[in-house]
């Protein structure tokens, strides 16, 4: 089923009210008004073009992308950089393409930059990694080598990692 047509397919359908069924979540809360069910629905309906577009272009680049708005056949895309927005206007044809075979029709797609959109992984969790790497026989043979080695920025480096491995 296209897009287009899950989202906007029935016009007469049940209030959001009376398809919550009082529900005591933040979705049910979300949905018992009328307004707020617009929202929601105007929410997921981005992020199933959002998604849509990750599942089928599989580009790196397209995970730090958001959809900020699909109005009147204009497509409104986030991207952290200009870096990224260059690289989205070579995918633009595709995106269009892709969406357009989804039953929603895209005349043109604007590319914003947000600079704070994407933050990566921190890397933090890769340095303790390498603490354990070492175990005690590791730091006896840096130990050794460090002893045997003239004194340079070799030995000086060796000396580093013992220094740091053993506090």
């Amino acid at each position: 089923m296209s897009l287009f047509r899950k989202y906007y397919k029935n016009k007469n359908h049940a209030t959001h009210r009376q398809q919550s069924n009082g529900e005591k979540t933040a979705l049910g809360w979300l949905k018992d008004d009328e307004q707020k069910a617009n929202i929601l629905k105007t929410a997921s309906y981005y992020l199933d073009i959002q998604n849509t577009i990750l599942a089928s272009l599989h580009d790196p680049v397209t995970q730090a992308c958001k959809i900020l708005k699909f109005d009147n056949g204009t497509l409104v895309i986030a991207v952290p950089s200009a870096a990224y927005a260059a690289k989205i206007r070579q995918l633009t044809p595709r995106i269009s393409q892709l969406l357009m075979n989804q039953g929603l029709n895209v005349n043109e797609v604007r590319i914003r930059i947000q600079a704070n959109l994407y933050q990566p992984e921190p890397q933090a969790r890769a340095h303790t990694e390498n603490r354990t790497i070492l175990n005690q026989s590791a730091l006896d043979a840096f130990d050794k080598l460090h002893k045997t080695l003239p004194e340079g920025e070799f030995s000086d480096t060796i000396a580093r990692i013992l220094k740091r491995r053993k506090t």
